[in-house]
């Protein structure tokens, strides 16, 4: 529906449905369907990488509650599609894509075993332009790679997809977040970046062959605890992007 003035947000349930329409595969496939779960994104698909990026500082990043190096309290939804982790030991189904080194996030996939493989790393935007960079000996560097830079990265690393993937994305709170917190009048832009950034991301996976593709939308931002605690405005700045969906 329209806002006042006539502005129209483009919002995740709207592309999310369109692409959806356009890529999936049998109308009733299940995960058991697909050879192998390939995905990308944040915090919520991230099944242990900025942990390992993070190496002996992730200490200082992740609480005890945390399972082994997750941003929950156990294994992500990707995991769960590509069979899950061990819930003694941390171990994933998918392939952690990044490990610590130099440079800072160093690929270490190796794109011949046909398994599942995990991109998604916390703090990751839709948009390569919405990520915030370090300096290091003059040098500005992404401080974590986008969902640009981690379809990138796969490609390089000589990641292809097969017949049987199912491919996951999910990403984008971190561009409004970003965008919040340095002006929450920037949020509501900052999502219809986010959203053509993922239109390019899916258009990215589907020219390099993915054949089905799972693109998640986002829960009404407004009402987690990040924003619905001390922070007046937030849930009513923030709810507008799911009102609008």
């Amino acid at each position: 529906r329209n806002t006042a003035g006539g502005e129209r947000i483009v919002m995740y349930r709207l592309y999310c449905a369109a692409v959806l329409a356009a890529v999936a595969g049998p109308a009733y496939a299940g995960a058991d369907d697909f050879g192998r779960v390939v995905s990308f994104g944040d915090s919520l698909s991230d099944n242990g990488n900025l942990s390992a990026v993070a190496g002996p500082l992730s200490g200082f990043i992740f609480r005890p509650e945390n399972f082994f190096g997750r941003f929950s309290n156990g294994p992500t939804f990707a995991e769960i599609l590509a069979g899950g982790a061990n819930l003694a030991t941390g171990e994933s189904a998918q392939q952690r894509f990044y490990s610590f080194g130099i440079p800072l996030i160093q690929p270490i996939f190796n794109p011949d075993p046909p398994g599942s493989v995990n991109l998604a790393i916390g703090g990751a935007t839709a948009s390569d332009n919405a990520i915030p960079t370090i300096e290091i000996l003059g040098f500005r560097i992404d401080a974590i790679p986008s969902v640009e830079d981690q379809i990138s990265d796969f490609r390089n690393a000589g990641g292809q997809f097969g017949t049987g993937d199912l491919v996951t994305i999910l990403a984008g709170a971190n561009d409004i977040f970003n965008a919040f917190d340095e002006n929450p009048n920037l949020a509501i832009p900052a999502a219809q970046q986010a959203a053509a950034a993922q239109i390019r991301n899916v258009d990215a996976l589907v020219r390099a062959g993915a054949p089905t593709i799972v693109v998640a939308n986002l829960p009404n931002l407004g009402v987690i605890p990040r924003f619905n605690v001390g922070t007046a405005n937030a849930p009513r700045v923030l709810g507008k992007l799911d009102e609008n969906g």
